[in-house]
């Protein structure tokens, strides 16, 4: 589909449609199946992308409630282990290995202030002086 920019168009649609993303219309069930039916990279790609975001939705979300990226191991396993990878692959770009976060995963972690470094204790400090006030 690389060499077809129609059908390379379509297929970034019908996967923003899977995760139901930019105000595009959700896939029907039939839909879903019948692009599940598909056996290539190319739908590995766009399952890894949804889930991807579907991710990132929750990180925003757990920020928007909580002010910071400390996501406890204990209360959100799957999350923690998430902002663990993506500071793994964004280190890993450095070191040229692994695979590296796409420029728009980039753009998107550094837009809402993603910490790189994890700021674990600053945030518990600040919590507990917080508690103190």
């Amino acid at each position: 589909h690389k060499d077809d920019p129609g059908l390379n168009r379509w297929m970034r649609q019908q996967r923003h449609r899977m995760r139901s993303a930019y105000g595009y219309v959700p896939l029907s069930d039939e839909q879903k199946s019948l692009l599940e039916s598909i056996d290539g990279p190319m739908l590995h790609q766009a399952f890894a992308l949804r889930s991807w975001y579907e991710k990132y939705d929750q990180l925003l979300d757990f920020w928007r409630q909580n002010g910071h990226f400390v996501v406890d191991r204990r209360e959100d396993r799957s999350l923690w282990k998430w902002t663990l990878v993506q500071r793994l692959r964004y280190k890993e770009a450095w070191l040229s290995s692994g695979a590296p976060l796409s420029k728009s995963q980039l753009y998107l972690l550094e837009r809402i202030g993603f910490a790189w470094e994890s700021d674990r204790e600053e945030v518990l400090w600040k919590m507990r002086y917080d508690e103190l006030v």
